[in-house]
């Protein structure tokens, strides 16, 4: 499809996922409508739908009348099929969807064709929605590692909580797990593969998306620290129970995925999309930046996941 093939209607379109991706599109000529609850700080939506509520998306779809949709807030196969019952098989559909999928990490990376395990709620939701996806129609699954961006808090391994960015600022220590390892994806990169996705007549079933490069918690929050003008703050190594067992209620959905990131093979995804990736310096620089612009307001939710697009979570959506 084209820009003037009509417009993309974009599902979480004001998460931190979503906004960039509706800003890629239109900045490229292309027609968005963006859809959210609209409850959370940050952009307006240009359509205010709850899609838990009976028909509620349906209607939607049906005023909007897509010529592609980028579902930023699946998470799980009754999202997904409510979806499926109102576009049909010509119209594109890229679900982001969680390297969680896959289960805890491991030594080497998960490729595409590595059979998914999922353990957490998390990876069991985002697993189920992906079968819910119509076979034989134009339907990505895009398996993301850590996002970030403008609509983001910095995230700590007790999520992302405005307690943690107070840590930050005050160089307060924070509690790491020993030996995780993340993959930062800017969000200004997931625009730009969406774009790409949108106008290949044959896209990919599915593509894991992660970042250049891999970092420890300490590269991470010490990118971040730097970003904020703050000191880089003392990592203290914790045991994963001790994590797991102070995690609020919020969190426990993603606390899994959150300690043991699952590394994702970009050779797939280099081959498809060869970039250029936004550096972790910049990428941080931007979303640090966004935390005191009115226009680009963080969302601050009680406590978020290490992926997708909102708040994170079916407690978070929007």
């Amino acid at each position: 499809m084209t820009p003037h093939s009509g417009p993309v209607l974009v599902l979480g379109g004001t998460g931190c996922a979503g906004r960039a991706i509706a800003r890629d599109l239109r900045l490229a000529g292309w027609a968005v409508i963006t859809a959210a609850r609209g409850l959370n700080a940050g952009p307006t939506p240009d359509v205010a739908v709850d899609r838990r509520q009976p028909g509620a998306l349906a209607q939607a779809v049906a005023a909007t009348g897509p010529a592609a949709v980028v579902d930023c807030v699946a998470f799980d196969g009754a999202d997904v099929q409510a979806l499926e019952d109102c576009v049909g098989p010509e119209v594109p559909v890229i679900l982001l969807s969680s390297a969680a999928v896959y289960g805890p990490a491991r030594p080497a990376a998960y490729a595409e064709v590595d059979p998914p395990q999922p353990t957490g709620p998390l990876g069991q939701g985002k697993r189920i929605a992906e079968q819910a996806l119509r076979a034989g129609a134009r339907r990505t699954a895009l398996r993301l590692g850590l996002l970030y961006g403008p609509g983001h808090l910095p995230l700590t391994p007790t999520g992302r909580h405005p307690d943690g960015l107070q840590r930050l600022r005050h160089g307060r220590s924070i509690p790491t797990p020993r030996g995780a390892t993340l993959q930062p994806l800017a969000s200004r990169d997931l625009g730009g593969l969406v774009r790409r996705l949108l106008a290949d007549p044959t896209p990919p079933r599915l593509l894991n998306v992660a970042g250049p490069v891999s970092v420890g918690w300490r590269g991470w929050l010490g990118a971040w620290a730097h970003a904020l003008g703050c000191p880089v703050p003392a990592c203290v190594p914790t045991s994963r129970a001790a994590l797991v067992a102070a995690a609020t209620p919020a969190l426990a959905a993603f606390i899994h995925a959150l300690l043991s990131p699952p590394q994702l093979d970009r050779r797939t995804l280099d081959g498809y999309h060869p970039g250029p990736w936004t550096s972790l310096t910049e990428g941080v620089a931007e979303a640090a930046a966004a935390l005191a612009a009115p226009e680009l307001r963080a969302v601050e939710p009680a406590a978020g996941g290490p992926d997708s697009g909102g708040p994170e979570g079916p407690a978070g959506r929007r």
